[in-house]
Parts: structure tokens; C-alpha cells; sequence
């Protein structure tokens, strides 16, 4: 339903919901009569008999207007309009009653319920101006009502503090942004003084100016204070205050707002230390500073700027056309190129070298530097800023520097040269070292061990052949003394003698298991050692694989918290290859026990990893090369990393923890044996070792394998 209190509808189109309490007809009629007629509205009248039922309707539904025929017949009208009005309805009330009822008249005045009256044998023009004057003074109040709330939506959404005070300087009114900029409620705040929150050092600056405006001293201020907020965080705030008067012109009190800045305050001061400090830096350096406002040509040059070409402050002028006049004229080209490269965004960054005529008329070398710190919406530059830095003394150095270049370049190279092979003796000699030590130990440990175990696994067989002839025997006596005397079954009892007979046998099959173990294991080092095998040999490569990883088994079982290291193996069927094993098994040690290590670090990071190396060979380029591939679901090698792996003596290892030389002495081990080896890595994936060796080798290659791997030390 449209309400005819809606000012911006249009009056031909609005339609006026009327309740009528009257228990007859004639009021209905008169309204229809005259109202329609005279009004531009259309009209829905709906009636109820008594004034009782009108608090039930107009709880029920919305009315423009309420008609109410004033009579003693309906006693509790007064009282029903009285309720109306307390319940907030704010429809206008249009009272009827009898011109000749004096006793009514004076009741209705001394309510004064009703919004207008009009007597009931009137003309219809009197009822219609009434009619239309209780409605005008609704649409008043609703007017007001919604421009109330627009005008507290304005002061509520304002991003300013707006306030007012009394004399005493208590707060009267604040508005919302007050709770968002302190922290305090506005109930918390209002008939509190506004003192109580400036900071202790602002406090009789607040004091001084609440002072002079009540006073009259000044009609109005702006001072800055800091005030502290419920948090106790500091907020710095701008007031703009001045004096509020009363309707009798007297001083109520003040009134103005007050604007947060504390962003811009720490802004401001940020700059200023900022400003200070460079303008520090720069004194106390060699670099003269530039500030260039592209669209004018001015540029600002400071005093050690000028002073470094030794020119006074006033003997340079600040524009473009002074700075080029300075330039050497074969640098002017390039420094313009350079500017415009960059302007034109070619290069990241201006920076260019170049020389400077002095007040003396010698050349100084410059290094200018600079940076575009403003751009227009179109994105052309505006404001550029930069140094000048005196490089004289450097190119100077430089130049003597290029002079001698070829001669130092070739000592260099000469240098270089010994420290690679330098370092590949030392490789070489701690390897030679360290494999005959091993060596010696392995043929140490073969002596001492091949002796008793010899003799243990001579006489296993003897021991076994008596213990069952023993067993026989002791069967014999049983089949023909099935009852012995009370010693001998005692003794057959204490020895558990059923026991003994199943369980002797299988001890020793235990012994002798026990020793083919360790003699396998004697084996496997004089087969990984070679000790007596120092020439050339074709050799099985599975076999040396197998033997490496025999060596090896107690670091690949379980160990305390480290699970233990799973090893497939995918073996082809290779020829025998013409090599030095024991030199080739140092490579696999090497490659297998660092993958050991890498796989023991990650299996401490996580719980639930499960460690594996793969070990896979096969035959490649027309049966003339063998290919072994060495894998591990490790930690895997930082990238940077990768390219030094096979330097001697490089290692990522703490000190004491290893030397860098197993990796850089299998590199030269795969060199002698004219193949190659490569590292494949990927962090948190893994790492693969691909070893490619041929299956023959036609000559010896010792010496032109060590020369490449100079030549390849020397280039990198």
C-alpha cells in the first residue's frame, strides 16, 4: 500500500487506507461524498463499531488516517486514543462529534486526543480542510523523522570525531568514530572530562586552549595532542574547536571535531629521520647527490656534489644544460643512450661511467647512478633521483691493471695449472695411502682369520661324524639295556639326553653355517681389495657389486631409530669387462656408502620413510658399453652443489667428517677405464649415479686419462 505520507509520489496515483470507529453509516457517507470528490486521492475505507477494536485493526495493519466519532455512547474512546498514541503510531486522528454537544466539547478539549475536530453537520469543505490538514501535519513529522535520521547517518558514517562539551569541559556528544579512534564506548565517555585522555605532555596545551575559548579570548583553535587510547596505544589527533552558544547567546560550551593523523604524524617523522640520515650519509661520504624533476629540467645539485668537481655553490647552475656542458663530449653519446634506455625501461637500472670537466679544466671520472621515484598517470617519468661517486683513482688502477693483463693472465693460467695438478697428486697420495692401508688390514684380517677358521671348518666334519656315531652307540646300549642302573638315568635325566640327540645335530649345522659366513665374508675382502690382482683382468662386475655390498651389510641392517635400508637389484646379464676391480669396487663403496649416509639423515626427519637403493646394469651402444646405475630415495643434492662433486676435496661434510676425495677418486678411477660418470639429483626426490665404462679397452689409458681430467680441472 502507498502512504500518503510519502512526499516524492505522485498524488494522482497514491491511494489512502481510512479507519472509521463509528457504529452507524453516516460519517462513511459523508466521506465519500465530499473527500473523493475534492482530494485527489482514492480512498479504501474500513470501519469498526467501537474504539476498542481500532487498537486490535491498526495492530494488525497500517492506516494513513484514523476518523474517531466522539459520542458517550463509546465511553472508552478517549482512553483508546490515549493508547494510540503511547503505542507510537503516529497516524493522524481526526475527531467528529455533535455541534450542540457542549458537555463533549469541553471533554475533547481537556483530553486534546484527537489531532483536529470537526463537527459532524458541517459543510464538506470544512471536513475536507481538516482531513487534509491532519494529514499535512503527519507528513511534517515523517518529513523530520527521516531527515533526523539521514543527518545521524551523516554524523555516524564521518570518519572525524564530532563533538561538543559543556563549560567544565565534559563531553556532551560524540559520535561513532570516537569508539573506532580510542577504544571507549560513547557511553563511557559522555559527562567525563575531555583532559582525562591526553597524553600527561599535552595535557596543559589541551588545558590552555579550552581555557581561552570559554573565556573568550579566542573564538576558535586548532591545536595537535596526543591522546591515549583505552589500549594505551598513543594516537595523535587534530582538533578543530571553537565556542557553541546557547539560544540565549550565552557560552554553552564547545563544539568542533577531531581528525586522527597519527599515520601521518609517524609518516612525517619517519621521512624527517629519514631525511636526516641520508643527508648524514652523504656528508660523511664521497657521494654528491642529484635530484632531477624531468618535466622542467631543474635539477638540484648538492653542495658536494659541485664541490667534487671543485666548483662553489653558486658557480653551477641547477638545470640539464649545466650538467652536459660538464661532460666529456666522447662520453656525452653514451651517457644520453644510457639515460634513455632506461627512461624508455630497456635496462632495470642508470648506471653509466664517464668523465667530468673540473673547475681546473682536468677530467674526473664519475659513477652516476639513479632511479625514476615518480611517474605521471600516463607512465612517463616526472622525478628522478641519483649520485655521483668519484671512480678517478679506480680507473686509473684499472688502466695499469690492462696493461699488465697478458702477463698476469698466463701466471695465472701457469698457477692454476699446478694447484689442479697439485691437487690430483694429493688425491692420488692420500688414495695411495689409504688403499694400502686397507690393504695391509685386509691382509691382516685374512691371515689371522683364514688360520682358525680353517681349522674349525677341518674338524666341523669329524665333530659331527663322532657325535653321531656317539648317538649310535648310546642307542645300542638303550636297545640292549633298556633299564639302566639309578647313576645312568639320573645322568640321562640331568643332560636331557632325548633333547641332546635332536638338538646336537642342528648346533652343528649352526657352527657350520657360521663358517661358510665368515668365509664368504674373508673372500669379499681379498675379492674387493684385489690384493694380488693390481694388473688388468676381465672381471665380473656382479661380483664386485655382490662383494661391496657384503662389506657393507651391517650399515645397511636396522639400526636405532633408522630402519633398515632396502636394496633391489635389476642385474642384466653382462660380459666379463677388462678393468681394475679393485679400483672399480672403490668406486662403489664410495657411491653406496654415501648414499648410505644420505639415506640414515632422512630417515632421522622422518618417522614413517622408508629407505631403498636400487642397483640396476645393462649394455648400451651396440654391446660396447657397460652402464651401472647406483640410486637412492634420499635427501637428494642442492643444485649449486652438483657441479662441484667430483673437485678433490670438496665435501659438505662437517670438519673431521670427511675429506672430498671419494667422489674425486672414483671421477678418476671412471677416467682410467676411458668411461664416465654423472650425478642426477633432485632435492627431497633423490640421487642417481650413472657409471658407463667400456667393455674393452685396446690400450693402456692411465696417463691420457689423467691429462683430460687436468685439462677439464683447468677449464672449470
Amino acid at each position: 500500500m502507498l502512504s500518503v505520507l510519502d512526499p516524492t509520489q505522485n498524488p494522482n496515483t497514491i491511494s489512502l487506507k481510512v479507519l472509521i470507529v463509528e457504529d452507524g453509516y453516516q460519517t462513511i457517507k459523508l466521506l465519500g461524498e465530499g473527500l473523493c470528490s475534492e482530494i485527489r486521492y482514492s480512498f479504501i475505507i474500513q470501519q469498526v463499531r467501537q474504539s476498542c477494536q481500532a487498537l486490535t485493526r491498526l495492530s494488525q495493519e497500517a492506516f494513513d488516517l484514523l476518523v474517531v466519532h466522539l459520542s458517550h455512547a463509546d465511553p472508552h474512546v478517549f482512553d483508546t486514543v490515549t493508547q494510540i498514541k503511547q503505542l507510537g503510531l503516529t497516524l493522524p486522528i481526526l475527531g467528529l462529534r455533535a455541534n450542540q454537544d457542549e458537555p463533549l466539547t469541553l471533554q475533547v478539549i481537556q483530553a486534546g486526543t484527537p489531532d483536529d475536530q470537526v463537527t459532524e453537520n458541517l459543510k464538506s469543505y470544512r471536513l475536507i480542510r481538516a482531513f487534509r490538514h491532519a494529514i499535512d501535519s503527519q507528513q511534517r513529522q515523517e518529513c523530520q523523522r527521516l531527515n533526523q535520521e539521514k543527518y545521524q547517518s551523516v554524523i555516524d558514517n564521518v570518519k572525524e570525531v564530532i563533538f561538543q562539551t559543556d563549560t567544565h569541559g565534559h563531553w556532551t556528544f560524540l559520535n561513532r568514530a570516537w569508539t573506532e579512534i580510542t577504544g571507549f564506548s560513547i557511553a563511557e565517555s559522555i559527562g567525563t572530562s575531555f583532559l582525562n585522555g591526553i597524553h600527561p605532555d599535552d595535557w596543559q596545551k589541551g588545558r590552555n586552549n579550552f581555557d581561552a575559548l570559554i573565556t573568550g579570548v579566542q573564538q576558535s583553535c586548532r591545536p595537535t595532542v596526543r591522546y591515549l587510547t583505552k589500549s594505551g596505544e598513543i594516537r595523535w589527533l587534530e582538533v578543530h574547536a571553537r565556542i557553541n552558544f546557547a539560544a540565549d547567546g550565552t557560552v554553552s560550551g564547545t563544539t568542533g571535531t577531531l581528525n586522527d593523523i597519527t599515520e601521518q604524524v609517524l609518516t612525517q617523522s619517519a621521512l624527517r629521520i629519514s631525511e636526516e640520515r641520508l643527508q648524514m650519509a652523504l656528508s660523511g661520504s664521497d657521494l654528491g647527490l642529484w635530484d632531477w624533476q624531468l618535466i622542467t629540467g631543474d635539477i638540484y645539485f648538492n653542495p658536494q656534489w659541485k664541490a667534487m668537481l671543485g666548483y662553489a655553490e653558486d658557480e653551477i647552475d641547477d638545470n640539464f644544460q649545466a650538467f652536459e656542458e660538464l661532460i666529456h663530449p666522447e662520453d656525452l653519446s653514451r651517457v644520453k643512450a644510457v639515460l634513455k634506455a632506461y627512461i624508455d625501461r630497456l635496462i632495470p637500472i642508470y648506471e653509466v661511467e664517464f668523465r667530468m670537466r673540473c673547475k681546473t679544466g682536468k677530467w674526473k671520472w664519475i659513477l652516476s647512478r639513479g632511479k625514476v621515484f615518480e611517474w605521471d598517470e600516463a607512465g612517463n617519468p616526472v622525478r628522478m633521483t641519483g649520485t655521483h661517486r668519484d671512480i678517478s683513482d679506480r680507473r686509473q688502477a684499472e688502466e695499469a691493471l690492462r696493461e699488465s693483463e697478458a702477463g698476469e693472465r698466463k701466471k695465472a693460467y701457469q698457477l692454476e695449472l699446478a694447484l689442479c695438478e697439485l691437487k690430483n697428486a694429493q688425491a692420488q697420495l692420500v688414495q695411495t695411502k689409504k688403499m694400502a692401508s686397507l690393504g695391509q688390514l685386509v691382509a691382516g684380517i685374512a691371515h689371522e682369520i683364514n688360520n682358525p677358521i680353517g681349522f674349525i671348518s677341518g674338524n666341523v666334519g669329524f665333530a659331527h661324524q663322532y657325535g653321531c656315531d656317539l648317538l649310535k652307540l648310546i642307542d645300542l646300549y638303550q636297545q640292549y639295556y633298556p633299564h639302566p642302573v639309578a647313576p645312568i638315568q639320573e645322568q640321562m635325566e640331568a643332560v636331557e639326553l632325548d633333547f641332546l640327540r635332536t638338538d646336537f645335530p642342528k648346533a652343528l649345522n649352526s657352527i657350520r653355517e657360521g663358517v661358510v659366513r665368515v668365509q664368504d665374508i674373508v673372500r669379499s675382502l681379498q675379492h674387493f681389495s684385489h690384493l694380488n690382482e693390481a694388473q688388468m683382468k676381465t672381471t665380473d662386475l656382479h661380483q664386485g657389486l655382490e662383494s661391496t655390498l657384503i662389506l657393507l651389510q651391517n650399515r645397511l641392517n636396522k639400526k636405532p631409530n633408522i630402519p633398515a635400508i632396502e636394496v633391489n637389484k635389476q642385474l642384466s646379464r653382462l660380459p666379463k669387462v677388462e678393468c681394475y676391480p679393485g679400483q672399480l669396487n672403490q668406486v662403489f663403496i664410495n657411491i653406496l656408502g654415501n648414499a648410505i649416509e644420505a639415506l640414515d639423515e632422512k630417515s632421522q626427519q622422518n618417522d614413517s620413510f622408508i629407505p631403498q637403493i636400487r642397483i640396476s646394469t645393462e649394455i648400451a651402444e651396440l654391446n660396447s658399453t657397460v652402464i651401472i646405475r647406483i640410486s637412492d630415495n634420499g635427501l637428494g643434492i642442492p643444485a649449486h652443489l652438483q657441479e662441484h662433486l667430483f673437485e678433490p676435496f670438496f665435501t659438505t661434510k662437517p670438519v673431521g667428517q670427511g675429506t672430498g676425495l671419494g667422489l674425486a677418486v672414483s671421477y678418476q678411477i671412471i677416467e682410467k677405464h676411458k668411461g664416465k660418470i654423472t650425478c642426477n639429483s633432485q632435492m627431497g626426490i633423490g640421487t642417481e649415479f650413472v657409471i658407463e665404462i667400456p667393455i674393452t679397452l685396446s690400450h693402456k689409458t692411465e696417463q691420457l686419462g689423467q691429462i683430460k681430467w687436468l685439462r677439464q680441472a683447468i677449464g672449470a
